[in-house]
C-alpha cells in the first residue's frame, strides 16, 4: 500500500476531481506548544451530475488520521461533506507537512483524484544550539558548548545531566535561571572516534521536554571534507 503513496505525493492537488469540488486543498495551522492533536477539515461539494463514491483515503503518515465526516462515502449531485483530519503532534516540533490522498470510484490504484496538504507548525519550547558538538580525530582537545533556551510562558529549570559515555567530560551551567542553560562538553581525547549522548532532565510540565537530548561526537573527516581541506 505504501508504494502508492510514493507515486502520488509528488503530484499537484486538484480542487475539482471526479465531481468533488474542494473549497481548499491545503491548510496551514499553528499548534499550541502543549497541544497533543491538531484537527482540520476540508469541505467539498459534488458539483457533477452523478453520484460520487469515495473508494479509499490514505494518509502519508500513521500520525495523521483522516476520513469523511460521519463515515459517509457516497454523495449525490449537489451534496456536500467534509474530510476530517486529526494530526498527532505530541512528539513533533517545528514545521511538519503531511498529505491525504482520496481515491474515488474509477481511479487507478496508483493515483488518487485528490491530494490534501496539511502543514502544521509546533513551537519549540526549548531550542538547542547546536544539537551536536563535533571534533575531528586528531584535532585539539578543547571544550565546546551547547546552549538551551526556554521559549515558554513559564520558567523551565534544568535539574541534571546523565550520559552513558566516558569519552567526554561535561558541566551544566545556569546562564539565566529558568530561561537559559549551557552544557560544556570536552572530549577526553580525539585520537579515536567517540560518541556521547547526553540526557538533560527538566521540570517542564510538558512530557516531551522533560528529557532533552544533546550529542557530542569525535569523528574522522568525511572524504569530501578531507579533500577540500587539502586544497591550497
Amino acid at each position: 500500500m505504501r508504494r502508492f503513496l510514493l507515486l502520488w505525493l509528488g503530484g499537484m492537488p486538484l480542487a475539482f476531481a471526479g465531481g468533488l469540488s474542494f473549497n481548499e486543498t491545503s491548510k496551514v495551522l499553528q499548534a499550541e506548544a502543549d497541544a497533543k492533536t491538531v484537527n482540520a477539515s476540508f469541505a467539498f461539494t459534488n458539483k457533477g451530475d452523478k453520484e460520487v463514491t469515495i473508494k479509499r483515503i490514505e494518509s502519508s503518515c500513521s500520525c495523521l488520521a483522516s476520513g469523511p465526516e460521519g463515515k459517509k462515502l457516497s454523495y449525490a449531485p449537489g451534496e456536500s461533506g467534509t474530510i476530517q483530519a486529526a494530526f498527532d503532534v505530541a512528539a513533533a516540533t517545528g514545521s511538519v507537512e503531511k498529505q491525504i490522498g482520496i481515491w474515488l470510484d474509477g481511479d487507478p490504484e496508483d493515483k488518487p483524484s485528490v491530494q490534501l496538504d496539511l502543514k502544521v507548525t509546533i513551537p519549540e519550547v526549548i531550542t538547542i544550539e547546536p544539537k551536536t558538538l563535533k571534533w575531528e580525530t586528531g584535532s585539539e582537545v578543547k571544550a565546546q558548548s551547547i546552549v538551551f533556551t526556554v521559549n515558554w510562558r513559564e520558567p523551565v529549570r534544568f535539574t541534571g545531566v546523565t550520559t552513558g559515555s566516558t569519552a567526554f567530560t561535561h558541566e551544566l551551567k545556569t546562564l539565566v535561571e529558568g530561561k537559559k542553560y549551557e552544557l560544556v562538553i570536552k572530549p577526553q581525547a580525539t585520537k579515536e572516534p567517540a560518541l556521547g549522548v547526553f540526557h538533560l532532565a527538566t521540570d517542564c510540565k510538558l512530557e516531551k521536554y522533560q528529557d532533552v537530548m544533546a550529542y557530542a561526537v569525535v569523528r574522522r573527516p568525511l572524504p569530501g571534507e578531507a579533500k577540500a581541506a587539502s586544497k591550497p
